[in-house]
């Protein structure tokens, strides 16, 4: 996720990463930099007004039964208002998040650009890749053969793509955690 403070500083560095990544977010950065402001407008009037309460806390000891009165209205309407702004606040920080996590990472500027996948550039092979002499089989089809996992089971009761360890691979589970 990218910081609020390096956002606030380079908006069209982020718009520029949406586009090379064909991830539209040019709107969502002006949403979140409005965001941000109307929050960094709260945040000081919440600030005074809490430090303006704890003053009034203060003088309320020193007043008279008349200024006391007056005293406790204010204080009364200062926390109503602290509880408003504060709520304001909670949703303005919790919409500022959302967004951020939405917005892309902006790709080193070596990075070529493309229209899909398909036009990525291998840069470096290292190696060979490994002939077996057979079609090797994947991580699933080798761990249903030796009875190592439960997919139907687990997808039956706990929903898709959740699976259940059976037999050696508990073992091993448990050895990896306890190690």
């Amino acid at each position: 996720m990218l910081d609020m403070k390096w956002v606030r500083e380079h908006p069209d560095v982020i718009k520029e990463a949406g586009r090379k990544k064909h991830i539209p977010c040019a709107d969502r950065v002006d949403e979140i930099l409005r965001v941000d402001q109307d929050l960094r407008e709260i945040l000081p009037r919440v600030e005074g007004l809490r430090a303006e309460q704890k003053g009034m806390g203060k003088q309320m000891g020193q007043a008279s039964p008349e200024e006391r009165t007056v005293l406790l209205e204010r204080t009364t309407a200062i926390k109503q208002e602290i509880q408003e702004l504060s709520g304001s606040e909670k949703e303005l920080k919790e919409r500022r998040q959302q967004l951020l996590l939405t917005l892309p990472m902006p790709p080193a500027p070596e990075v070529p650009e493309g229209k899909d996948d398909a036009e990525n550039v291998e840069l470096r092979k290292v190696g060979e890749p490994r002939d077996f002499g057979f079609e090797p089989k994947s991580h699933v089809e080798l761990g249903e053969s030796l009875d190592l996992f439960d997919f139907p089971r687990a997808v039956k009761l706990a929903g898709s793509r959740n699976y259940f360890l059976k037999n050696e691979a508990v073992l091993l589970e448990e050895a990896v955690l306890r190690y």
